[in-house]
């Protein structure tokens, strides 16, 4: 890796680690508040490290604005992948599918009978995780994802298309670790959580990276990572006897399914080299 990638991920690890370690300091507001300071962590400094290295940061970074079926691709992919894994959850674990206690209190407070339950459930998470997903979710994942899926995409293009987007993907998995092990998607196993974290984004960073390479444009990472994190709680609402390391967007199954939809695509590609099918280039 070049001098410029060092550079950004010290600036980055360090800059974010600092948010992320005093996330349960200072209260609630400061828990958010981090959070959203710490996202922004990765943007900021590929400005900077652009800036010191005399780089320009327009024309590079997939920083287009267009859309194309691999946008709505990645809008949708997060919502799939999410029904994929709640229905795992219960025919490969003992968990069962329901609703969790505290949506059904609120749901019964609200005078909605219960035979609507699920109906208001689906349509409240994928109405409003798709429009915070797309908005204001995206904004913040944008902070995100231009590190990610843009700078460091580029500039591990070298290790080719598939190499570059599994090393980028567990790198941003380390990069959650001061949060995962204060319990931040594991609550009850935060040290297991810390590697299991590192598997799923290895796997989970390839499908964003696929989809935003096919686009061309960055704003595809930050629909898909916008959205995900609006309709990941999917997992915990509709899976009984929940465990976080088993049947969370970072679990166990979770892992299984972002791998299978990894040999997927990477099946998918090499069938079309075989047949050469025209297709847009997955290399930089």
């Amino acid at each position: 890796m070049t001098r410029r990638v060092w550079t950004w991920l010290i600036l980055t690890f360090i800059s974010s680690s600092f948010f992320m370690i005093t996330y349960k300091m200072f209260g609630e507001m400061w828990e958010f508040t981090s959070l959203l300071l710490a996202m922004m962590m990765p943007a900021l400094n590929v400005f900077i490290v652009q800036k010191m290295f005399n780089q320009p940061i327009k024309g590079k970074f997939y920083l287009k604005l267009k859309f194309n079926r691999f946008v709505f691709m990645g809008i949708l992919m997060p919502i799939m992948l999410m029904f994929y894994i709640v229905v795992l959850n219960v025919i490969i674990t003992p968990a069962e599918f329901g609703i969790d206690p505290v949506y059904v209190a609120e749901l019964n407070a609200a005078g909605i009978e219960e035979q609507y339950h699920l109906s208001v459930i689906l349509i409240q998470i994928l109405l409003n995780g798709t429009i915070a997903g797309i908005t204001l979710n995206a904004i913040f994942a944008f902070g995100e994802e231009l590190g990610w899926r843009g700078f460091l995409q580029k500039e591990l293009s070298y290790m080719g298309p598939w190499k570059s987007s599994m090393v980028i993907g567990a790198i941003w998995g380390a990069w959650h670790i001061p949060l995962v092990l204060q319990g931040y998607n594991f609550p009850d196993n935060p040290y297991v959580g810390a590697f299991l974290m590192i598997i799923a984004t290895t796997f989970l960073g390839v499908i964003i990276s696929y989809t935003t390479k096919r686009s061309g444009t960055i704003m595809t990472a930050a629909f898909f990572h916008g959205i995900f994190n609006a309709v990941a709680g999917m997992t915990i609402i509709f899976t009984t006897d929940y465990v976080d390391i088993y049947h969370g967007p970072f679990g166990l199954i979770a892992i299984l399914v972002y791998a299978s939809v990894v040999g997927l695509l990477y099946l998918m590609e090499k069938r079309r080299q075989l047949k050469n099918v025209p297709t847009i280039p997955l290399q930089d």
